[in-house]
């Protein structure tokens, strides 16, 4: 038996340069960090004796004898592409709901190709584990989402991931002072709206309209190196607000249902307590809002933001990890 325990993430600037249909003409990049926020994934070798060769489960449960006929799409995938075909028990826990912003998608993706690599003996690194991540979802399921939280997943840590034309993808730590980091993180509040979204409807239309969106683009992802130069730099909260302020507010723009009246009146809220600057996480219409307001006043924004929930977060330096491993079990 296998578990593996991978983090979700928060993307602060340069979302949407990591879809295809920019970054094949011109460079895309995105600065995020993944969280103590996690999905667990088990896998487990059946005996004979078991009356189904597939058992699964996760918001619901799966008892099948044939890969097709699995309903759950990213395993189903998984399994055709890694040729799977012995009885298996897979069992996933999450921290957080699904469609909420912090890639959990991506984050299972990852977490049940490295589990089932693992249960065959094969050790994998994290760039091919996210690329594989990003076949099976972008290329097997055709979905219209970006890259980006693969490798986030898949690395782990506060991170700078660039995305080339050719395909080919560089991620780069972000070098700040530890002192720097915490004291970020110390500003951050993460505020649930309880609204679920789904995120390729939210893309498809934002791909759709990437011509007409062309220049804003080209800003919310040079946004990404004056947000790095900070953090490496004198770590200036005030300004890292005012970035997040004004990507999110060109953001805004990409799409009519990326905000809402609700979600623009909790921001306007929380600007008028304190807050530096923030976003809605992931494509929008829901999910997280992320703040950077001193600590000192996130009591008082707990307070004001009636009908959301404050989840605390820290920072998580590991990518997709093995925590536990017995091949007897």
């Amino acid at each position: 038996m296998i578990i593996t325990r991978v983090p979700l993430r928060m993307s602060f600037v340069g979302g949407g340069t990591d879809l295809k249909v920019f970054y094949e003409k011109d460079y895309g990049e995105v600065l995020s960090t993944t969280i103590n926020q996690y999905i667990y994934i088990t896998v487990k070798k059946q005996t004979k004796l078991v009356p189904d060769k597939f058992r699964i489960g996760y918001s619901k449960t799966e008892n099948v004898n044939q890969v097709a006929d699995i309903e759950h799409p990213i395993v189903r995938e998984i399994l055709g592409f890694l040729k799977i075909n012995f009885p298996l028990e897979i069992k996933v826990m999450a921290d957080i709901p699904a469609r909420t912003g912090l890639g959990s998608s991506s984050s299972f993706t990852v977490g049940l190709l490295h589990a089932l690599h693992a249960l065959r003996g094969e050790s994998i690194s994290p760039y091919r584990l996210a690329e594989e991540a990003v076949y099976i979802e972008l290329n097997c399921l055709k979905r219209a989402i970006g890259k980006q939280d693969h490798y986030a997943a898949a690395f782990g840590g506060l991170n700078k991931i660039k995305f080339m034309p050719d395909e080919s993808v560089i991620v780069s730590p972000i070098l700040c002072p530890r002192t720097i980091r915490e004291n970020f993180f110390n500003h951050l509040a993460l505020f649930y709206t309880f609204k679920t979204r789904d995120a390729e409807s939210i893309l498809k239309g934002q791909q759709r309209d990437t011509a007409g969106k062309w220049e804003i683009l080209k800003e919310i992802r040079d946004s990404v190196h004056r947000f790095e130069s900070i953090l490496e730099g004198n770590g200036n909260f005030k300004d890292l607000g005012k970035i997040l302020e004004e990507s999110w507010q060109k953001k805004k723009t990409l799409h009519a249902e990326i905000s809402n009246e609700s979600i623009d009146k909790f921001y306007q809220k929380a600007k008028k307590i304190g807050a530096l600057g923030g976003k809605l996480l992931g494509a929008g219409g829901g999910g997280f809002l992320l703040f950077v307001i001193p600590p000192a006043k996130q009591g008082v924004l707990e307070k004001e933001l009636k009908g959301m929930l404050k989840v605390d977060v820290k920072y998580e330096p590991q990518g997709s990890t093995i925590i536990y491993f017995n091949e007897n079990d």
